[in-house]
Parts: structure tokens; sequence; C-alpha cells
């Protein structure tokens, strides 16, 4: 029996179904933002 590994689309790499609300606070807004970007979030 194989498992297999269900890979997100590459336009969703982080494979969320939406985002209702998130609030970040941060002292550094730059490295916060590269995480972020990292993650494929687009400004």
């Amino acid at each position: 029996m194989a498992i297999r590994e269900q890979n997100p689309e590459p336009k969703n790499p982080v494979g969320l179904d939406g985002i209702e609300f998130i609030e970040y606070a941060t002292s550094q807004p730059q490295a916060l933002g590269a995480v972020l970007q990292m993650m494929g979030f687009m400004p």
C-alpha cells in the first residue's frame, strides 16, 4: 500500500482554504514580511 502525499497547488503553496482575519505585531516588520513571502504570501 502506497501513501501519496498531497502537494498544494503552486498558486497556493501553504495549502490554505482561506484566511478570515489575522493580525500580526512585530518590532521587525521587514523580517516578518520576508517570512510571509517565503510562505507564498504576496503584498
